[in-house]
């Protein structure tokens, strides 16, 4: 989850008709801010697993909540988006599907707004997540969510903000989940469906070769029975996974 900024969204995270402690037992915590901040909005819930037991709410280095936050911003209170007044940045805990068989799971919120400066500080974001990736994260299976406000199509910047997605990817390894839904045998991103271009909502993946699972996306749609929760419908994606040989 992104913009757990309210405290009417942590009652609906309580609410046990909704979200059950029984169907999600794995909770972590989130920092929600002082005086002069909103705090980061990140919260996962899961079924499986993790461990972020170590976790301090008022500590940010990485070893103790796997928090690290973007070191770029643009925008205060007098600006549309006041994204210098919170710590947006990113997650990750390893999540344990089956004794053998664990994920690297990443969830991220960037820096929203339309103008160059916004566009700027995304840029960074990304060669900054790319840099944490492909560092503690080269061994390991990753799948990454997030509200990335990086629109490739129907936004200012689209161009640029299509070649910063198609960097990040190649640099990474990583796969967006409607790469899996392009007709054809272009699979590049400039192909994605519309509504996957101009969603801020984005999912990847990315399967090692040397490792004996893999992953299958089967799954992926955004979702239009949530409502009051953002300004953007959230989206689902359904993996299946697999052991080689």
């Amino acid at each position: 989850m992104q913009e757990m900024f309210s405290e009417s969204k942590h009652d609906l995270v309580k609410d046990e008709d909704r979200l059950s402690k029984q169907a999600y037992p794995y909770r972590s915590k989130h920092w929600r801010g002082g005086l002069t901040s909103y705090g980061d909005g990140l919260m996962r819930l899961s079924d499986f697993p993790f461990d972020m037991a170590n976790r301090d709410n008022n500590d940010y280095r990485l070893d103790s909540n796997e928090f690290e936050e973007y070191t770029a911003c643009h925008g205060n209170l007098f600006d549309n988006s006041p994204d210098c007044w919170t710590e947006k940045g990113f997650s990750v805990a390893v999540h344990e599907m089956t004794e053998d068989f664990s994920v690297h799971i990443y969830n991220t919120h960037m820096n929203a707004g339309r103008d160059k400066d916004d566009y700027d500080a995304r840029r960074k974001h990304f060669l900054q997540l790319a840099d944490f990736i492909n560092s503690y994260s080269a061994n390991a299976t990753v799948i990454m969510g997030g509200d990335f406000n990086n629109k490739w199509s129907d936004y200012p910047f689209a161009d640029e903000q299509r070649q910063v997605w198609e960097m990040f990817l190649s640099t990474t390894g990583m796969r967006l989940a409607c790469q899996d839904f392009i007709d054809g045998t272009d699979d590049s991103i400039v192909n994605c469906a519309t509504s996957s271009s101009e969603s801020t909502d984005q999912l990847a993946y990315l399967n090692r070769d040397f490792a004996s699972y893999q992953l299958e996306l089967a799954e992926y749609e955004e979702l239009d029975t949530f409502t009051e929760l953002s300004d953007h419908e959230p989206i689902r994606a359904k993996f299946n996974w697999y052991k080689k040989g």
